[in-house]
């Protein structure tokens, strides 16, 4: 049954049906005459201020909506009729609202204008979402500009799409001039095996860290890092660059590191020396047989000869491992087979070690690729080994292990986030007086040593630390006091 209120709420010449329609509409619709008395409105229309549909009935749009006693400016309904066709626009209501109005003339069937529709959507949250995003914007090309260091994004490609003055500065260029240039052409010189390289790291890892060399004002030489970072959204993939001068960090580096390694070499000294000797004593013994023994015969003598060119191959083998372990020169990351290393590096850590102490190695049958300069993999095993001997001053164990490791579901090893992914464990352990639980806690920190001030300097393990960072691996130590020391190393499996 229709009741005097139904009557009220509904549009003339339109069906019931379609009045239904009208009122589960979310946006709002008003039907007015040519003077913007409301005829209908729909329950939206209602709601938005508070009111029942029969109270809007009669009155006038822009009084109910803009305490007005005059049409509204600009108003989208007002040109419709005016201009006899559809006109929309954004008006704002008295209490801060922004609304999105479509008008639309209406006409009788003798085609006379008789009045207007209008439908009304609130758009306050999308006004106040992008003023929002327009803020963030303004203030991100604010940081992007001012950012101490440099930044550029660039597509999937490498093309330069953004970059900030410093940017461009580093790699030699003016900002204009560095907008689509390729950085993979900027930085590699058209290097194809070397663009080709950090393209597939990109695409596995979506990172990568270098340090290139760059020559600027008055030839001075400059180190810069270079970070990547490939990302994807729904639509694009891009790739974002920071650029950071380091030169001051990076020449002080080396220092500490040269200085760590002329300590270890210090410590090598006294177990090189006795070696030396040694090889001193067998070649005078057999040219002394050589000179004195009466008679000798030719296989005799070639025996004795054959003994010393032996022993001048030790020495020589000996000394060939020092210079290159002394040698002050830049070393660069490339791919290593860890066991090999290893086995390298066990005449000097024998040495280091002397006769007291156990040298025991578990290694993997299988090959083990990771990236690092094979002389600071001997600094590091250098540095645990000299560690060792001072953990164990009347003799013990000291074992070196390796395996492949599976973490592609784990976030965390010994309470350390790592990114998941197939690592090579380096395992080093001692079986001697072990660390305390606030001393593990510092260990890495330059300068932090509990040793006496004569005998260590605290960069050992700051250089071990600085070190595996570099080439993105992670450490982790395990040790109680009285029952030895555990040293794990994670490096990133490399593809050979």
């Amino acid at each position: 049954m229709e009741t005097e209120e139904t009557k009220n709420n509904t549009i003339p010449f339109v069906s019931k049906l379609e009045n239904t329609i009208f009122n589960s509409m979310s946006d709002l619709l008003v039907y007015q005459d040519l003077d913007h008395k409301i005829i209908f409105a729909n329950k939206s229309a209602a709601q938005s201020i508070g009111k029942k549909q029969e109270e809007l009935i009669g009155k006038y749009c822009y009084e109910i909506w803009h305490n007005r006693k005059e049409p509204c400016i600009n108003c989208p309904v007002q040109r419709a009729i005016e201009n006899n066709g559809e006109e929309s626009g954004v008006i704002t209501t008295p209490d801060g609202r922004y609304w999105f109005i479509k008008g639309y003339p209406t006409k009788d069937i003798d085609g006379n204008l008789i009045g207007a529709l209008e439908i009304t959507k609130n758009i306050t949250l999308e006004k106040e979402l992008k003023e929002e995003l327009e803020n963030i914007e303004t203030l991100y090309a604010t940081a992007f500009s001012a950012a101490g260091i440099g930044i550029a994004i660039c597509n999937n490609n490498g093309n330069i799409k953004k970059a900030t003055p410093k940017a461009a500065d580093y790699l030699g260029l003016q900002q204009h001039e560095i907008i689509n240039k390729n950085i993979f052409s900027i930085l590699f010189k058209d290097n194809n095996d070397e663009i080709k390289k950090i393209k597939t790291t990109l695409y596995e890892k979506s990172y990568e860290v270098l340090i290139k060399e760059f020559t600027r004002e008055k030839s001075n030489i400059h180190y810069i890092e270079i970070k990547f970072f490939s990302y994807k959204s729904k639509k694009k993939s891009e790739i974002l660059i920071l650029f950071d001068d380091i030169t001051e960090k990076y020449l002080l580096d080396k220092q500490i590191f040269h200085i760590q390694k002329m300590e270890s070499l210090a410590r090598l000294t006294s177990g090189i020396a006795h070696d030396f000797n040694n090889f001193l004593n067998i070649i005078s013994g057999y040219t002394d047989l050589i000179l004195f023994e009466n008679n000798i015969d030719q296989k005799t003598l070639i025996t004795y000869l054959e003994a010393i060119k032996s022993t001048i191959h030790r020495a020589a083998k000996l000394i060939r491992q020092l210079l290159t372990f002394s040698k002050h020169e830049e070393t660069k990351g490339s791919i290593i087979e860890l066991n090999t290393a290893i086995k390298n590096s066990e005449s000097l850590l024998t040495k280091l070690l002397g006769k007291k102490i156990i040298y025991k190695t578990i290694l993997s049958s299988q090959p083990l690729n990771i990236k690092i300069d094979e002389t600071q993999l001997t600094q590091i095993l250098l540095n645990f080994a000299s560690n060792s001997k001072d953990a164990m001053p009347n003799g013990g164990e000291f074992c070196i292990s390796t395996d492949r490791v599976d973490l592609t579901n784990k976030y965390y090893v010994d309470d350390i986030a790592i990114k998941p992914g197939y690592y090579v464990l380096l395992s080093v352990s001692d079986t001697g007086t072990g660390i305390d639980k606030d001393t593990i806690s510092h260990i890495f920190e330059p300068f932090f040593t509990t040793k006496p001030e004569d005998i260590g300097t605290g960069i050992g393990l700051a250089t071990v630390y600085r070190i595996l960072k570099q080439n993105n691996a992670y450490i982790t130590v395990k040790s109680k006091p009285g029952e030895g020391t555990t040293f794990r190393i994670f490096f990133p499996e490399t593809v050979k």
